[in-house]
């Protein structure tokens, strides 16, 4: 993951130099958008609390952002994002019962990125950044027990956006990305009562690698 973020910050670099500026309004330096659709685990994560051997029950959910960002000059901007992603998955454990778990994952962090113009009202967007993200797990266990798990840990963004400009200042299109972090622990309930927190392996880390798809709605101000 460390990889191929610094690959996507060099690129992001490196496409700086054939960049054009945006044909919108010099007068609105602020935008703000909203993004709705869906997100997808992919490569090693793991969402489980219960380990790596129940990690392939989870797959696509429900995916959100809210972004604001602020050009400095015609290119160039600064930023941060909301992302909000749930998704459930119901299977089989080791003691012979069975999980119904609900996972929240929340991510907040500032970004870098540019925006530049492919043609008349067509506008091409990289943004990268890092941040916090927080996971969150509401489970059933068996019908009998009512588990939740959470932590928080450090998470990488990027995204890539193609806008299309519908009249002066609004903008609709489509957006891409890809974050992921982990975490080798978990604080975790039981009916309401805290427990010990729990240490994670190697194996049975809680690790993140999403990517999601969304149409955006975007207003610069």
């Amino acid at each position: 993951m460390k990889k191929s973020f610094i690959v996507l910050v060099l690129s992001l670099l490196v496409a700086t130099a054939n960049a054009r500026p945006t044909d919108g309004d010099k007068s609105s330096p602020i935008s703000v958008a909203a993004e709705l659709g869906g997100g997808i685990l992919f490569a090693n994560s793991n969402i489980s609390p219960y380990g790596v051997g129940c990690r392939s029950a989870y797959g696509n959910g429900f995916s959100a952002n809210v972004k604001m960002d602020y050009a400095l000059g015609r290119v160039w901007t600064v930023g941060v994002k909301y992302n909000y992603f749930t998704t459930s998955a119901d299977y089989g454990i080791s003691t012979g019962g069975w999980a119904a778990d609900d996972v929240t994952l929340h991510y907040v962090g500032p970004q870098v990125g540019l925006r530049y113009a492919l043609g008349k009202g067509v506008s091409l967007g990289y943004a990268v950044g890092v941040g916090c993200m927080l996971y969150d797990s509401n489970l059933l266990e068996s019908g009998e027990k009512e588990l939740e798990h959470n932590t928080a840990f450090l998470a990488a963004n990027v995204d890539m956006s193609l806008s299309y400009r519908v009249r002066k200042g609004l903008y609709l299109g489509i957006t891409a990305s890809v974050n992921g972090g982990q975490s080798g622990s978990l604080k975790q309930k039981q009916d309401g009562q805290s427990l010990p927190d729990l240490d994670l392996d190697k194996w049975d880390k809680i690790r993140v690698v999403k990517a999601d798809v969304m149409f955006s709605i975007r207003g610069e101000f």
